[in-house]
């Protein structure tokens, strides 16, 4: 639950993510994560200037996902603006959190976001 920072509200249909990449990996990727009776694939790419996450809905009911996020910049969806709230946490490091997000049956969706 660390790496991908995880929480399911199976009974909701809520998957809230906050992935944690350790210093020096570029990416993550998790297949068929569970969440109550749907399952997912997630990857997390990083580079010095930007986040990308990656969600594809491969079986079961439709999910409402929000994303936490250590960055500062802007967020988009498919290429779209996206709402958005960025927060300091105590130590300082920024937080972007996303508005929840329909991933819907069979879909694949990307969110980028800028340091």
């Amino acid at each position: 639950a660390y790496l991908l920072g995880n929480v399911c509200g199976a009974v909701s249909g809520t998957l809230a993510l906050a992935p944690n990449l350790p210093n020096g990996w570029p990416w993550l990727e998790a297949r068929r994560v569970r969440c109550g009776e749907t399952r997912l694939d997630v990857r997390v790419d990083a580079t010095a200037e930007h986040w990308a996450v990656t969600l594809t809905h491969r079986e079961g009911p439709e999910l409402s996902v929000r994303l936490a996020l250590p960055l500062a910049g802007p967020a988009t969806l498919a290429g779209q603006p996206l709402d958005a709230l960025v927060e300091a946490l105590p130590w300082g490091t920024p937080l972007l959190r996303t508005e929840w997000l329909a991933l819907e049956s069979g879909a694949t969706w990307t969110v980028q976001a800028t340091r």
